[in-house]
């Protein structure tokens, strides 16, 4: 049976991955055979076929191969398909060497993907300072995506220092793009600054419907502006800076964190009663971070009835989910709950130990 694919059907899948003229081949085989016979635009385009099996069967091996071919002639679209298909199999060297080729001739996208390959594998904490420059030169280059991994990486200080202005300047070039990822970001900004400056009113609707959802950068606006008396105190740029860090968590990640923001006032008064009650939010959804808070203000009575018995559940909880601190302080207040718990006899000041129960 002889296969016959209309251009259009070819080529339309193609579009999303790269820009490219009007194809001269009428039917898949016909690509093939131009394939075969060493045109490197055809070797590029039979092997996404092989990659995304269209038309043909997936084979990755055959996509590597025709890819391969066609990013040694120096096809720079081959060399970033490669480089992204080597990266997807766990092959970060020969991922790095074919990105590397492709920006190196100023695939924009390319450099971009390499900014990716760079700050994902990096350990945490690590200095991603490589992975930086290629979304920097990505950025320079008109790359949406990498101006938006600027701003990411500067609002949060992971791998580089925290720098709420570089983020807000990375956003607002993304959303002059049209990009609607970073104008939601302004926007929060935006919404957080007026509640310390000017009219807070206007905002609150939204905030609320945005803190309901569980997203902690709304949920820390609505703290501010509920302490009216403090809001004209605030530093503008430091609340911005936390609405950024933790804006679009959800879940027990966001109680989390506004467990934590109000424990420690940041941004805001220091609230104990609010964070532990956040803490538990968390916690009964299986957090371990926050189990882990959770016990110790139970432990010590910090903003809560001091419950040595609670809290040991909530630590041990935590322990068998890996935190490590929370074994050390199990230890701590284990032993001190069962010293209170335990009654006196008649044989003196010894005593019997009893297991408190868990929460």
């Amino acid at each position: 049976m002889r296969v016959k694919i209309a251009v259009w059907v070819l080529i339309l899948p193609l579009l999303a991955v790269r820009a490219e003229p009007p194809m001269k081949w009428a039917s898949l085989k016909q690509v093939l055979a131009a394939a075969e016979k060493g045109d490197h635009e055809a070797q590029f385009l039979i092997g996404l076929q092989y990659r995304v099996g269209d038309g043909v069967d997936r084979d990755l091996q055959e996509a590597t191969k025709w890819l391969q071919t066609a990013a040694e002639s120096g096809h720079v679209g081959a060399q970033k398909a490669l480089g992204e298909l080597k990266s997807q199999t766990g092959d970060r060297g020969g991922a790095e060497q074919w990105l590397k080729a492709a920006a190196g001739q100023g695939d924009a996208a390319a450099m971009a993907d390499l900014g990716n390959l760079i700050v994902q594998h990096a350990p945490q904490g690590a200095d991603v300072a490589e992975g930086v420059q290629w979304y920097q030169r990505a950025a320079e280059a008109g790359e949406v995506s990498a101006m938006k991994a600027l701003g990411r990486l500067f609002a949060r200080g992971e791998g580089v220092a925290r720098d709420p202005w570089l983020a807000q300047q990375w956003y607002r070039r993304a959303a002059a793009l049209g990009d609607p990822e970073a104008q939601l970001v302004l926007d929060r900004l935006a919404a957080v600054i007026a509640a310390v400056t000017a009219d807070p009113d206007k905002a609150m609707a939204w905030w609320r419907t945005e803190a309901d959802k569980g997203d902690v950068g709304a949920c820390l606006a609505l703290e501010v502006v509920s302490r009216k008396d403090r809001a004209m105190d605030e530093d503008p740029a430091e609340t911005m800076r936390w609405s950024v860090l933790l804006s679009g968590l959800r879940g027990a990640d966001a109680y989390l964190a506004r467990g934590l923001v109000l424990e420690n006032g940041v941004g805001v008064n220091r609230d104990l009663p609010a964070a532990a009650a956040n803490y538990r939010l968390a916690a009964e959804r299986g957090h371990a971070s926050a189990q882990f808070r959770l016990g110790l203000l139970l432990a010590a009575g910090r903003g809560v009835k001091k419950d040595l018995s609670e809290a040991v559940g909530w630590l041990e909880k935590a322990a068998r989910q890996g935190v490590v601190e929370a074994g050390e302080e199990l230890i701590r207040y284990k032993a001190e709950a069962e010293r209170a718990t335990a009654p006196f006899t008649d044989e003196g000041n010894s005593s019997r130990r009893s297991v408190p129960p868990k929460p």
